[in-house]
């Protein structure tokens, strides 16, 4: 029984540490980050507290992506008249509708894909995957005789979008003119097309395997020679 307290004392403060709520990052790109604690050095200046909240979590793997907005969204060069007649005449097929409305939203947030150079954005994104532990009773899930320990554990699932803000008001790449609003609409129009950026399936399986591998080692200095992880509901 003192093994097992001994485990939970461990992994409860490793669990508020992993799972803790920052409001800024600072991410390297095109990288699979697989530590559980990043350091971060954010200017005080540029943080503003917006809520303070408990977290109950443990992520175990981070992606971040770097997107180009609005090229990574469009083919290299769409016949944007053909588009228009199409619609003019009301008989444009899916792809010519859904670019005819890729354009309306650029327009709507001031980028004139008609321009010659309508300017761009790199946005990056971060998709933090894990445990949720919220409610979750960790004592009564542990299984164990003098050797073995069974963890019954939530699947793991994408816990975390989250959207890398600029730190200025307004977006500091040369040729994109965009307020801070537009900026959030750019965002969340991105933010919804996550799953074109992530392999989801290959994001949690990373979840699970560093998730166990932590587990493991917080637990086998117990001497446990068993350690097992059941994720049955």
């Amino acid at each position: 029984m003192k093994r097992i307290r001994r485990l939970i004392f461990l992994l409860l403060p490793a669990l508020i540490l992993a799972g803790g709520a920052f409001l800024f990052y600072r991410f390297d790109p095109f990288d699979w980050d697989l530590s559980l604690i990043r350091r971060s050095r954010v200017s005080a200046r540029e943080t503003l507290l917006t809520e303070v909240r408990g977290v109950y979590r443990l992520n175990t793997v981070e992606l971040v992506h770097k997107t180009v907005f609005p090229y990574d969204f469009m083919p290299p060069d769409p016949d944007w008249w053909q588009v228009f007649h199409a619609a003019e005449v009301g008989e444009p097929d899916p792809k010519e509708q859904e670019l005819l409305e890729f354009y309306r939203f650029c327009e709507s947030i001031g980028i004139d894909l008609l321009s010659r150079d309508p300017g761009f954005a790199v946005v990056t994104l971060v998709a933090r995957a894990g445990f949720e532990l919220e409610g979750f009773p960790l004592e009564e899930n542990l299984l164990w005789n003098e050797s073995r320990l069974v963890i019954r554990l939530p699947e793991p699932e994408i816990t975390e979008i989250i959207v890398q803000d600029p730190a200025t008001g307004r977006y500091p790449y040369p040729g994109l003119e965009i307020s801070p609003e537009n900026w959030k609409r750019l965002t969340e129009y991105i933010t919804l097309r996550i799953n074109s950026f992530t392999d989801e399936k290959e994001l949690i399986r990373r979840a699970r395997q560093r998730g166990e591998e932590f587990i493991r080692r917080l637990a086998e200095p117990r001497g446990f020679s068993s350690i097992e992880f059941d994720y049955s509901e």
